[in-house]
């Protein structure tokens, strides 16, 4: 058993005070920071981010939303059209009208452009999207990625020697739901990419991860890791992104067979979708990152005869600014090294007298229901911060003292449980516990999840090779465990809130426990007065940490609440909805409703968490409808609207395929990789505007009953609620979709006689 004398007391003190100057410095000087933005001066043929956000402020003009099939819309395309005229390239306009597997339809602008290559070769493209939600002017999502491929383009257009084609699309249509990239899949040059490169936002700073490839992704690993000049890429992003409701534009492109990498930064999620997703807002160093790395990854997957077709995978992941990567097939044999160097460092162990099986097996058990409490007890915590209204919305602006008093959470846990079983049993046995829980993490890794293998298998690696060399070490042994437990996970502790938010926090408790658990062999080296004061300190600075958590604002200038005002309007019905929060929550904007008595009549299609409050007056108008009876079993549906940027739409019976739809005569795309789930009864279908009147044929399956209604979506409140949004305005933003205006009127469907058998 370790002794408390002297000598061990100053390098315990030493090592815990190190641990905390890494814990520092990686989190401040390294983890989650993006690169210093280069100048207008930078060389022609780099990427500048200074001259990317000159073309953003031209392209974006007066910042206005712009969503497909909208006047603003228009005009953003011809400034994007223009900035390439700027550098010599001339865009060409592609329309198609397309419906994508979301139940929504529409007819994306996309802009394409060559750079000639050799034609014998399968293409590079080159993409991101012009198109805004209806909130916000998308300067991150995705004018950002617009900028850059402006830039990228002129830069280029200064390489020399031969390479393949490049294109470069500008898709539109990706927030209504990658209608842009649908459309450029049923285009000729689609049969001749390759593989793809594309350029995404969830937010408007942090460092842009490479985050998504695709299966078979050894071989454009190996061509683009090595390019990267801002290496930031996770194969355990790519397994939590796939696991997630989310697609991108790549999506479409990866359901078609096509090999690439998708880069986005994700960090500012607080203003996604809102009108805080402007240039104001958007941090130059990650637009320089993710324009870097994208032009360098153009550059390496255009060399003449690059692979990019593949069966196997790699894992990647960045350390200290490089790439680094290795075949999934080596994890099932780095973790046999790992599990035979921690063995015969335990049995010299055992020998020595620091340990027994039985003591190492009373550790692993107490140490992973530690880990669990961490996990349940920041749950109840998040629990009580979210009552306590410190947590309306996914990101807030008290996020740091919620990341704060999660972690010394996990802190005090691992600690208090780890001097229990020291003091009693010995540093040895404790010790030798983290290396079984690394080893059980690492082969569930290996198993479900591959790409969050090093995670695991890196500590293993240098820990289990210094308790294999020096098991008598216990002291160094631990420090050393924490230390590079954390430096391989420190990027993705980091990202764990901005990625994911609340949702988040219990892992994080979970992980942060597992970091300090090592450190309880030093804590106990300090001697038992230091020891019981430390740790005293440790739950003390816990509990306020969490009631400063509670207390903090949870909204700021820079960090609002979302809040979108949808009017809806039927026969003898006016009803608003207020999308993002909750009823009870005290605001602001509420003294604005005094008048508006509560109601939960809503059409059913509309119906949801929002509250709802009754208004007088007519609202919106709906759309007109015509309705022809084909047959017994085919019903042709004609919907138009006054209002040229008019969403137009249907509520149908949710057991209606969407295979039973043709809208304009076009059937709905292929899933990509997840349907989305309908909400009650009803189903919606939406058109964006820019075709004119709807033409819907409805293939009625048998025994279901025909019904229905038509939805005209109008941009903006009717003037009556103008002093509410302004109300609204003073303390939080709308989101999304943005301020609407929803008429809608039942499908009155004809009788249809039945032909006897």
């Amino acid at each position: 058993m370790m002794t408390n004398d002297t000598r061990e007391r100053r390098p315990a003190l030493a090592g815990l005070l190190g641990m905390l100057v890494l814990v520092l410095v990686v989190t401040m000087l390294w983890a989650q920071r993006p690169p210093a933005a280069l100048g207008v001066e930078a060389a022609q043929a780099e990427f500048s981010a200074a001259r990317a956000l000159a073309v953003l402020r031209g392209v974006l003009g007066d910042e206005r939303p712009h969503r497909l099939g909208t006047a603003a819309n228009a005009m953003v395309r011809e400034r994007v059209v223009a900035a390439f005229a700027g550098i010599g390239l001339s865009a060409e306009l592609r329309s198609r009208f397309v419906c994508a597997e979301y139940g929504v339809c529409g007819t994306p602008h996309n802009l394409l452009l060559r750079l000639p290559g050799a034609a014998a070769e399968p293409a590079v493209l080159l993409t991101s999207h012009y198109d805004s939600v209806g909130a916000g002017p998308g300067a991150g999502d995705a004018g950002s990625g617009v900028a850059a491929l402006v830039e990228i383009a002129r830069a280029l257009q200064t390489d020399t020697g031969a390479r393949r084609e490049i294109l470069l699309l500008v898709a539109d249509g990706e927030e209504a739901g990658l209608l842009g990239a649908e459309a450029f899949v049923r285009e000729p040059e689609f049969a001749r990419v390759g593989a793809v490169v594309n350029l995404e936002a969830r937010g408007t700073r942090g460092r842009a991860n490479l985050f998504e490839t695709q299966p078979g992704n050894a071989a454009i690993i190996r061509a683009v890791a090595p390019a990267l000049p801002y290496p930031t890429l996770s194969s355990l992003a790519y397994e939590i992104y796939t696991r997630m409701p989310n697609n991108t534009d790549f999506s479409v492109y990866k359901r078609e067979g096509r090999a690439g990498v998708n880069f986005a930064f994700i960090e500012g999620g607080e203003r996604y979708h809102t009108p805080l997703d402007d240039l104001a807002h958007l941090d130059p160093g990650s637009l320089q990152q993710i324009g870097a790395n994208a032009l360098a990854a153009t550059r390496a997957l255009a060399v003449s005869g690059v692979a990019v077709q593949d069966t196997r995978n790699r894992v990647y992941f960045d350390f200290g600014g490089v790439a680094w990567h290795w075949p999934e097939a080596a994890n099932r044999w780095l973790l046999l090294a790992t599990l035979g160097l921690a063995m015969f460092g335990c049995v010299r162990a055992r020998r020595a007298g620091l340990l027994t099986w039985p003591r190492v097996a009373g550790a692993t058990v107490l140490l992973l229901l530690t880990l669990l409490l961490a996990a349940g007890a920041s749950l109840a915590m998040a629990t009580a911060w979210r009552a306590a209204g410190a947590t309306p919305m996914p990101w807030t602006a008290n996020g740091s003292w919620l990341q704060l008093a999660t972690s010394a959470l996990g802190v005090v846990l691992a600690w208090s449980a780890g001097l229990w079983f020291v003091r009693r049993h010995g540093a040895g046995a404790w010790f030798a516990a983290v290396l079984v829980v690394l080893l059980l993490a690492a082969g569930a890794f290996v198993s479900v999840a591959p790409g969050a293998s090093p995670l695991a298998l890196l500590p293993l690696l240098v820990a289990t090779s210094g308790y294999a060399l020096a098991p008598t070490r216990s002291l160094a042994g631990a420090l050393l465990l924490a230390a590079v437990i954390w430096l391989a996970n420190a990027n993705g502790l980091l990202a764990l809130y901005p990625s994911l938010g609340p949702g988040a926090l219990p892992g994080l408790a979970l992980l942060i426990a597992l970091v300090a658990a090592p450190l309880a062999v030093a804590v106990d080296a300090l001697g038992s007065r230091a020891r019981g004061r430390l740790l005293a300190a440790g739950w003390i600075g816990t509990l306020a940490l969490a009631i400063a958590a509670a207390l903090a604002a949870p909204y700021s200038p820079d960090t609002r609440a979302p809040l979108a005002l949808r009017e809806v309007s039927g026969p003898g019905l006016r009803r608003l909805q207020l999308l993002g929060v909750s009823e009870g929550e005290a605001a602001d904007w509420q003294q604005a409703l005094p008048a508006l008595p509560a109601s939960e009549r809503v059409p059913p299609w509309a119906a949801s968490d929002a509250t709802v409050v009754a208004l007088p007056g007519s609202g919106a108008p709906p759309p007109r409808v015509r309705i022809e009876a084909l047959d017994a079993t085919h019903d042709q549906i004609l919907i138009e609207s006054d209002d040229p940027e008019a969403v137009l739409g249907l509520a149908l019976p949710a057991a209606l395929p969407l295979a039973a739809l043709r809208i304009n005569g076009e059937a709905f795309a292929a899933p990509i990789r997840r349907t989305r789930a309908n909400a009650g009864d009803w189903r919606t279908v939406h058109v964006y505007p820019g075709q004119g009147p709807v033409r819907v044929l409805v293939e009625w399956p048998a025994g279901l009953r025909r019904a229905g209604y038509a939805l005209a979506l109008h941009t903006g409140l009717s003037p009556d609620l103008a002093g509410l949004a302004q109300a609204r305005d003073r303390v939080a933003v709308t989101a999304h979709f943005g301020d609407a205006r929803i008429g809608y009127v039942p499908l009155a469907f004809p009788a249809v006689s039945v032909p006897e058998s």
